[in-house]
């Protein structure tokens, strides 16, 4: 919208280039170099612990983890092995009754912390 007095004196004049004055700009995207991060990734600690969970699910699966005939459920196994691993204590059958002394011994592995591991004497 215009002032219909026209411009006054210290107002500042805005000029906006027209279309045909405006260049197209041009830019140059590079490849993008991925660094492979390797061991030292943080994703390994999240790595690790799914690995560690699993081999003890399968340790808990096995018929001799189980005073039941048979395999142990793979999820019931996997839910105990994540459970004792975190701490929780959330569990999906009786540890006494469900468990061999083998078992147990998986199960009380899993709670063991890292860094209790190396305590210093």
């Amino acid at each position: 919208m215009q002032n219909p007095s026209g411009p006054r004196p210290g107002d500042k004049v805005v000029r906006r280039p027209r279309q045909s004055e405006i260049s197209p700009v041009h830019t140059h995207v590079g490849r993008r170099e991925v660094s492979v991060r390797g061991p030292t990734s943080p994703m390994m600690l999240v790595y690790s612990f799914f690995v560690v969970a699993l081999i003890g699910a399968l340790l808990l699966y096995l018929p001799i983890s189980s005073t039941e005939p048979g395999f142990m459920s793979p999820t019931g196994a996997l839910f105990t092995s994540i459970s004792a691993m975190t701490g929780t204590g959330l569990i999906v059958v009786d540890t006494e009754q469900a468990w061999t002394g083998f078992g147990k011994v998986v199960i009380a592995v899993l709670r063991k912390k890292p860094g209790q591991c190396s305590e210093r004497l």
